[in-house]
């Protein structure tokens, strides 16, 4: 479990979202510090991921810079970032593979509580590449001022929560569901021809728009929902490859 905090300094926006065993306590717009807590830090290593053992979930929590999840060819799930300036032990990404399969990824040492100031030169990309071979139960990624982009990569559900997260995915074979929730989200969906979708919003200002004609929840391959404060959220599908 994790808490992304952000101390108020003028304006305090806060939401409780949960998403399975998955909690963000609060999110708060703010110019000061983001907290990141974290109940097993002691677990976590330091730097790059690379393994061919299977996978059944990715978490992910970062700040800033962009996001990257795609399908590989090859039979190694890895996880590596870049960055604009030198890294030291606390600032390097840092990752922990449970027991249950749930890789998680954390944006720097994680500690019971740790602080990063959200106006931060510190500027990070991270960039994962899933085997088409080892498709994952579920892909959860919270942030703050992310943009986050996901193709072809095998997933039963998406699960995108936090603020100003700008969420762009395509998928060969669609999801079952896929959740956006927090404040100032967006999410355009690609979906395969043919997919039978639902969307559904809750909150305040949350619209969506379908170029894919939409069903009742309980006959969509694939369910969309939104949450929270000034969520958007558009669906459209695939064209047909030209001949």
């Amino acid at each position: 479990m994790r808490t992304f905090v952000l101390l108020a300094a003028v304006v305090l926006l806060s939401a409780s979202l949960t998403s399975c065993h998955r909690i963000i306590h609060k999110v708060a717009r703010t110019t000061s510090d983001l907290t990141m807590t974290y109940d097993h830090p002691e677990r976590f290593v330091k730097g790059s991921y690379s393994s061919t053992e299977v996978v059944r979930e990715i978490e992910i929590n970062w700040v800033g810079g962009t996001i990257e999840i795609g399908a590989s060819e090859s039979d190694t799930l890895y996880a590596i970032e870049t960055a604009d300036g030198l890294l030291n032990d606390t600032t390097t990404m840092h990752w922990y593979k449970d027991y249950e399969g749930t890789l998680h990824l954390a944006f720097i040492k994680p500690t019971r509580s740790v602080s990063l100031r959200a106006d931060s030169s510190l500027h990070k990309n991270l960039i994962v590449k899933v085997p088409y071979s080892m498709p994952l139960e579920d892909i959860s990624v919270n942030g703050v001022d992310v943009t986050l982009n996901v193709k072809d990569v095998q997933c039963k559900e998406l699960d995108v929560s936090g603020v100003s997260i700008h969420c762009g995915a395509i998928f060969d074979k669609a999801p079952e569901d896929v959740s956006v929730n927090g404040v100032n989200m967006q999410a355009f969906l690609t979906l395969p021809q043919g997919t039978s979708v639902s969307v559904e919003t809750d909150g305040v200002g949350c619209t969506f728009d379908s170029e894919i004609p939409l069903c009742k929840e309980d006959q969509a391959a694939c369910e969309v929902s939104a949450d929270g404060v000034s969520c958007y959220i558009h669906v459209r599908q695939n064209k047909p490859a030209h001949k």
